[in-house]
């Protein structure tokens, strides 16, 4: 019979620092609660299409009801490329993210994920945006 012991139980490394972020994540989000955790996620993400609209872009999906509660996807601004809005924004100190395919040039991503959900930082966003956009 073959000595198991000796050879190693996987023959791939294990991501040991996901599973710990994992871990930590987890730890958070039931300290929080759950119900807690997915109001705040809903409200950034309100906050965020309610700024939005008021700085005259549009939302990706028209439907308010299809947006989703970790990210807003909006229309690039008239007047102004992906490649132009990006450079200007980052030139203010924010990333947001570009799109891809179809859409790639055409939308752009404001997140409001776990940390981020923070109806502060995403008003701080929010500003860096409407500064940009009066340029």
């Amino acid at each position: 019979m073959e000595d198991r012991r000796r050879r190693p139980l996987h023959a791939y490394t294990h991501n040991w620092h996901a599973n710990a972020a994992l871990n930590l994540a987890l730890k958070h989000f039931f300290a929080e609660g759950p119900e807690n955790a997915f109001r705040r996620h809903a409200e950034a993400a309100a906050c965020c299409r309610a700024r939005a609209k008021e700085l005259g872009l549009r939302l990706y999906a028209a439907d308010e009801a299809l947006c989703s509660p970790t990210v807003t996807a909006l229309m690039v601004p008239d007047g102004w490329t992906w490649k132009e809005f990006d450079a200007a924004l980052r030139a203010e100190g924010l990333a947001v993210g570009g799109s891809y395919g179809p859409l790639a040039g055409r939308v752009f991503r404001v997140g409001h994920m776990g940390s981020q959900a923070d109806i502060g930082l995403v008003g701080k966003g929010m500003d860096v945006i409407a500064k940009v956009l009066k340029k």
